[in-house]
């Protein structure tokens, strides 16, 4: 892909500029939204189970925030509009994005509604235990965004209300498909984990070990019980140990100087943070406009300025991390 198309998805939206990833790297308190966001994260999946079956792997999650999206778009929630959306992004196949929804209808997170007009077409909604869940996880995120952009706060004291939670889905939704359509499937990243069962539960376990006093993404060496990551993953240790050495043969962790311990590459610990500043940037521009939509009663933000803004006080920051 050349600089010229490079560029023309990010003036279309399709892609967060790679200045403002950095610039969120840059900031003082990444470490420290990215840490909190990680750790919701792990203690969520054990206070959350039926969400952690449902959804065990990241294509099965987005496809889950695709049903919200899709639900409060044009069209509505139906089998084929969640499942073109799925093949459309190499997510699901199409027979896996079916059970996806069915296992969603099993568990109570989405419900049937009656023929649509024509007599042919089936939609569903979200339930309302299926929006509570998400409304749950997705706060903890934004309460980390905060410590980055605390314009966050307007769309987090309406939270509870549906228009401004939907209009969130919506533009998040929107975010990861875009998203979705420009990346590189070849470059390696954190796609082990993301498409192995329990991956990034296991990895948010392993970033939640880090010592206190440590930097995020530690830079110490982290003991990995296999047992009680397997536990906590709700997978077999055989699953977790092969998963472990795989991550391990890509040049993600490595073996520390005493048994049982890993240390992250300085590879991997790029990629955490890259995730993770694409992940806030994500929730802070989608809660920003959700309070600001004329259905939530406000007026969009402009998140350009934000990011002039963003790239403006970060500077010296921004400097020294592209001379490191």
């Amino acid at each position: 892909m050349d600089e010229a198309e490079l560029r023309r998805q990010e003036l279309s939206g399709q892609r967060i500029p790679r200045t403002i990833i950095d610039a969120v790297r840059a900031h003082p308190r990444f470490a420290e939204a990215a840490r909190r966001a990680a750790t919701a994260s792990a203690r969520l999946y054990q206070t959350d189970a039926l969400m952690f079956r449902a959804l065990r792997d990241t294509s099965r999650w987005v496809c889950g925030v695709w049903a919200l999206y899709l639900h409060a778009t044009e069209g509505g929630l139906t089998h084929a509009r969640l499942k073109d959306l799925c093949v459309e992004a190499n997510l699901l196949s199409p027979g896996t994005a079916y059970a996806v929804l069915i296992q969603l209808r099993v568990i109570g997170y989405v419900e049937l509604l009656p023929y649509d007009v024509d007599g042919r077409i089936r939609a569903y909604r979200p339930t309302a235990r299926m929006t509570q869940a998400f409304r749950r996880r997705m706060r903890h995120d934004v309460e980390a965004a905060g410590l980055i952009d605390p314009s966050v706060a307007p769309a987090l004291a309406r939270w509870d209300e549906p228009q401004v939670f939907q209009a969130m889905m919506r533009r998040l939704g929107q975010g990861i498909r875009d998203s979705v359509a420009v990346h590189d499937a070849d470059r390696p990243s954190l796609h082990l984990f993301a498409k192995r069962i329990a991956g990034m539960p296991a990895l948010y376990n392993i970033l939640a070990l880090a010592e206190p006093d440590d930097d995020f993404p530690p830079r110490r060496p982290i003991r990995i019980n296999l047992a009680e990551l397997s536990r906590r993953c709700s997978v077999s240790r055989t699953h977790m140990l092969r998963l472990l050495r795989d991550i391990e043969a890509a040049g993600l962790l490595a073996p520390a100087d005493h048994d049982g311990e890993m240390v992250m590459t300085p590879f991997m610990r790029e990629e955490v943070e890259v995730f993770y500043a694409i992940y806030l940037v994500g929730l802070i521009i989608s809660a920003r406009e959700a309070a600001g939509t004329p259905d939530a009663g406000g007026e969009a933000p402009p998140w350009e300025d934000w990011m002039r803004e963003l790239m403006q006080q970060d500077a010296p920051r921004l400097a020294r991390l592209r001379s490191a």
